[in-house]
């Protein structure tokens, strides 16, 4: 359960992803993307998307056109 004890690279808090959050939450209440439970809710998870890909060093856009296959076909 406290992993951070024997794993000195493991964090005791979250506070790191908190913060990392913040700035989604700032934008997405100057664009207004809370107005209703479902776009602050799709705001959420395409801020959790992106923020994947990031770390995960891909492109979100291209990551993204895959998943809703709008990118071009090879062949």
């Amino acid at each position: 359960m406290l992993d951070c004890l024997d794993t000195p690279a493991a964090e005791p808090t979250n506070n790191r992803a908190e913060r990392s959050l913040r700035p989604a939450v700032i934008a997405r209440k100057l664009s207004c993307g809370n107005r209703t439970e479902r776009g602050k809710r799709t705001w959420e998870i395409l801020a959790s998307l992106a923020a994947t890909c990031c770390q995960n060093a891909d492109d979100f856009i291209d990551w993204l056109a895959l998943q809703l296959s709008l990118a071009p076909h090879a062949g």
